[in-house]
């Protein structure tokens, strides 16, 4: 009979109270209801050796007819879910979920079994096991808060708002930065103290210069597909203008497109 309790049951519990994997089988020796709440009912669980008192709310009883009463004084359960508490250096289980198992007539085990009390050198490792745990989680939070400050500190430094001729467009400066020679964007990041909001004028024709800015960030060629001659004349000159002429499109393709739009134009 008494094989059927988990052996050390209530030692290993105190040991590790965070075991979330525990399941241990216990015998109920004594259920008392809670007189200001007739729902909850205390209970003391042994291994056969030592006992332990535990909460419990009747609606989290798994029995086959959902009843208390299959909860009864000599009985075997197993719990499923349950929180350790400490209270004035005692420990006593929130016994969230048990199930029946078995019945018994007698307790299993020792006739008196005793409540498990932590020595002294004990107790003081586990509260300073707690206080360690408290304390890094203290500081993981600081680290992360911030961490979360930092970061968002420099993407406000590093994003950068280009007002082109009244038209506003937001990159990060890095992308203004992609190309190893100087260039407008070069200088103008170099300068100090910077704008407010880190909004730098730029007096050049707005048209277009969303193809500009795809190059910036992409790194991929200035696209003329699609542009008037007139539209393509004042994004080169732009272009020119930023320094990046170098780097958006060749020579050799700017010819092309030339050609392509006199071609059209004659025809």
């Amino acid at each position: 009979m008494e094989d059927r309790l988990t052996h050390d049951a209530v030692p290993t519990i105190y040991a590790n109270p965070a075991a979330v994997d525990f399941h241990p089988s216990l015998q109920v020796i004594h259920k008392k209801i809670i007189s200001d709440t007739p729902d909850r009912y205390c209970l003391v669980l042994s291994d056969g050796h030592y006992c332990i008192s535990g909460l419990l709310t009747a609606p989290q009883i798994a029995a086959d007819d959902s009843s208390l009463q299959k909860i009864h004084l000599h009985c075997i359960v197993q719990l499923t879910a349950f929180s350790p508490k400490f209270v004035c250096g005692t420990m006593i289980l929130q016994v969230d979920h048990l199930v029946h198992l078995s019945c018994a007539t007698t307790r299993l085990g020792a006739a008196h079994p005793t409540y498990y009390e932590l020595q002294s050198t004990s107790m003081s490792k586990l509260l300073q096991a707690q206080l360690n745990l408290l304390a890094f989680k203290q500081h993981q939070h600081r680290a992360l808060a911030a961490a979360v400050h930092d970061n968002a500190r420099k993407a406000a430094e590093e994003m950068i708002t280009l007002n082109i001729g009244g038209q506003r467009f937001q990159t990060a400066s890095s992308n203004l930065l992609r190309h190893a020679s100087p260039s407008y964007f070069t200088y103008m990041l170099a300068a100090s103290p910077r704008p407010a909001g880190n909004e730098y004028f730029i007096d050049v024709d707005p048209i277009h210069f969303d193809r500009v800015m795809a190059h910036l960030r992409t790194g991929d060629a200035l696209s003329y597909d699609g542009l008037s001659l007139w539209e393509t004349l004042q994004l080169r000159k732009t272009v020119r203008y930023l320094g990046l002429d170098a780097y958006c499109t060749s020579t050799d393709t700017f010819m092309e497109h030339m050609h392509h739009l006199s071609t059209t134009t004659t025809a």
